[in-house]
């Protein structure tokens, strides 16, 4: 929470108890904004993930029977390039983390194409502005990227309305004209488990 920087790292994730009437401080401060936390697990074997943007990584916050109850934070993920994490979710039935990244659009190609490359062109501009969900196992590994349209991700979250399936739902912000002006967002859901892995867009 509040207004941090990679100059002025002095941002808190906090939890509560008691009902919601206390209120206690988990990690910090001298995070560098702090955007995104997930928990997986119940109990005192509960994790908690939180982005930290202006670092590029995910922490790893435990606290541990053995260890006496002690908070223990670890670097979960250090990633490179793009902004930093914005957002990140753990999958309920496995324990797989979601972490979205957050960038610009850049530049699209400047010269024009001659007709026989203006394809290649075209989708070598798309791709250079996807967006990227990274996803981990409980130990760090990468195991797959989900990839959609707009580098912007602003939000993750899983539908676990049924047992047997989970979907991740992603939103993301597009700006309507490259001149500036009015944004607009899109919402995908991709498939997860218990049936086939699909993206659907709504706007």
């Amino acid at each position: 929470v509040g207004e941090t920087s990679l100059c002025d790292p002095r941002g808190c994730v906090y939890t509560t108890l008691n009902g919601r009437r206390q209120l206690v401080r988990v990690v910090g401060p001298g995070l560098a904004m702090p955007c995104g936390v997930a928990n997986w697990g119940t109990g005192s074997g509960t994790v908690t993930y939180i982005t930290e943007m202006c670092t590029n990584r995910v922490l790893r916050v435990v606290k541990p029977e053995e260890h006496g109850g002690a908070v223990h934070t670890s670097v979960f993920v250090q990633l490179s390039g793009g902004m930093g994490p914005v957002a990140v979710v753990a999958d309920p039935q496995n324990g797989d983390v979601f972490i979205a990244t957050y960038d610009v659009e850049l530049p699209t190609t400047s010269t024009k194409p001659t007709s026989s490359s203006s394809s290649a062109a075209q989708d070598g501009d798309e791709e250079a502005n996807a967006g990227s969900v990274h996803v981990y196992d409980h130990r760090g590994e990468l195991k797959g990227t989900i990839v959609v349209p707009s580098p912007r991700i602003s939000g993750l979250a899983f539908d676990t309305t049924y047992a047997s399936t989970t979907a991740l739902f992603i939103t993301t912000l597009t700006q309507k004209s490259a001149e500036g002006g009015s944004w607009s967002s899109q919402l995908y859901r991709t498939q997860i488990s218990g049936g086939e892995d699909d993206q659907e867009e709504e706007e």
